[in-house]
């Protein structure tokens, strides 16, 4: 039981670091973006076009993140715990099982 616990605790982990280094990416690409449509803007292009690019990239964010989510890759702690708490339940029914199929 201890062993679900400790691999319940490592994939937490995991996916922290995985959401931080999302955030770190999405901060970033956002970075990039910016500075893109401030030269752009500063080349006296239209404003339009710009408001444009940034929807557009911001839905290709947009849907790059909703693919990570579909993999799972991205799930609430919350669910980690319901996980986790029904590991815990069913060694408990498999140990009370075990312990009386033996008598």
């Amino acid at each position: 039981m201890r062993c679900i616990i400790v691999e319940a605790e490592t994939r937490e982990d995991v996916m922290k670091e995985m959401e931080e280094r999302m955030r770190e990416i999405e901060k970033t690409y956002n970075q990039r973006l910016m500075s893109e449509v401030r030269l752009q803007h500063s080349k006296n292009e239209s404003s339009t076009y710009s408001a444009f690019q940034v929807e557009r990239s911001d839905r290709r964010l947009d849907a790059k993140i909703d693919m990570l989510h579909q993999a799972g890759l991205f799930s609430s702690p919350q669910k980690h715990q319901d996980i986790a708490e029904e590991s815990e339940e069913s060694d408990e029914i498999e140990d009370e099982v075990g312990s009386s199929g033996k008598n």
